[in-house]
């Protein structure tokens, strides 16, 4: 009986500690997250921050060009800050939808991605578009403390990029300038 006793505790803390673990299925093709399209720069830039600026996506930070200090440490002029556009999904209340590789015993998990998107004027009617990006996804639970007082959040765990949403906002971009 003892035997079944311990066994008990030894199970819960397995099924604990599998919701820790990330496993990723393999891609075979990877998606580009660089795009020339035969549209002018002003044209992408508006379908940008039409497609996130709008309130589409629920608790989604969109933010044009980078702040002073960051733009005077990365050398960027006014000019070349307004193409950049950054766009974070905060982690506590994402909306953002489940990872298409990331998983584990458990089922897919959470993605909570962050994506630079530059543009760059190829020529008066081309625009390079390139999307950076930072994903994580929530695996567990972590422990904080928030002035003093214990509390649970999601433990975020960084991964490689899937080329898959990537590409998909290459592919909106462009879409919303051909229609």
């Amino acid at each position: 009986m003892k035997k079944y006793l311990l066994l008990i505790p030894v199970i819960a803390i397995l099924i604990f500690v599998t919701r820790y673990f990330v496993f990723e299925k393999h891609i075979e093709k990877q998606m580009p997250m660089t795009y020339v399209y035969n549209i002018p720069i002003d044209v992408v830039r508006g379908n940008i921050n039409a497609i996130f600026s709008n309130g589409k996506f629920h608790d989604l930070d969109f933010k044009v060009g980078y702040s002073s200090p960051e733009r005077e440490i990365n050398n960027i002029t006014d000019n070349e800050n307004k193409n950049h556009f950054f766009i974070n999904w905060f982690g506590w209340f994402s909306s953002s939808e489940d990872s298409e590789i990331y998983y584990n015993w458990w089922g897919k998990l959470k993605l909570v991605p962050s994506y630079h998107i530059i543009v760059d004027s190829m020529a008066n009617s081309q625009t390079k578009i390139t999307v950076e990006s930072f994903p994580k996804v929530i695996a567990g639970e972590d422990f904080s403390l928030n002035h003093g007082i214990p509390y649970i959040t999601a433990r975020k765990v960084e991964v490689k990029p899937s080329t898959i949403e990537e590409f998909e906002i290459i592919r909106m971009i462009g879409n919303m300038g051909n229609e």
